[in-house]
């Protein structure tokens, strides 16, 4: 008789594990790409949401009407920039988060209007309870000369730069330029 017995199931044996094995590498790299996925999305998401909030922050902050002015917030990563679009949008305000030195920050752009921010008069109550009272309802793109846009009774030394209102149809996720 075949001294062989038995090499077939050792055979079969080995098949198995074989197969079993690219089995397993298989769902391993397919879990690999799964994960850099959802670590890219988180990423993303963080970036977002920190070019949202330095919109916010932003609007929150006295600006002059000068071209380029950036800001940096001095405890959180927030960025954000005033400037006159190239192309007729008026004035923008662009939020930055995220940025790696792989990948540039997201950015977000906000229409916006500027309005004259005054200091109030000793003898207004209720303007001291709101230091940076808005005077001058009316946007305005791009401000006059300060002097020129002074509310009724302000005088120049109570002008405390522009505050910004957000358009209602002023959300941008592209540049404008």
């Amino acid at each position: 008789m075949s001294r062989e017995r038995g090499s077939g199931s050792v055979l079969a044996l080995a098949l198995l594990s074989g197969f079993c094995l690219l089995a397993m590498l298989s769902w391993q790299r397919a879990l690999q790409v799964s994960l850099e996925l959802a670590r890219a999305q988180r990423h993303y998401l963080q970036a977002f949401h920190q070019a949202e909030s330095s919109l916010a922050w932003g609007l929150s902050q006295h600006w002059p009407a000068r071209h380029g002015e950036c800001r940096q917030h001095p405890t959180a990563p927030l960025r954000v920039c005033l400037q006159v679009s190239g192309r007729g949008y008026g004035w923008l305000l662009r939020g930055e988060g995220g940025g790696t030195m792989l990948a540039p920050p997201l950015r977000h752009y906000r229409r916006v209007t500027l309005h004259l921010a005054v200091a109030p008069a000793a003898e207004d109550p209720v303007a001291a309870a709101c230091p940076t009272a808005p005077r001058d309802p009316a946007g305005v793109e791009p401000p006059p000369a300060p002097a020129a846009s002074l509310a009724e009774g302000a005088s120049p030394d109570r002008v405390r730069g522009y505050f910004l209102r957000a358009r209602h149809d002023g959300w941008l996720d592209f540049d404008p330029g």
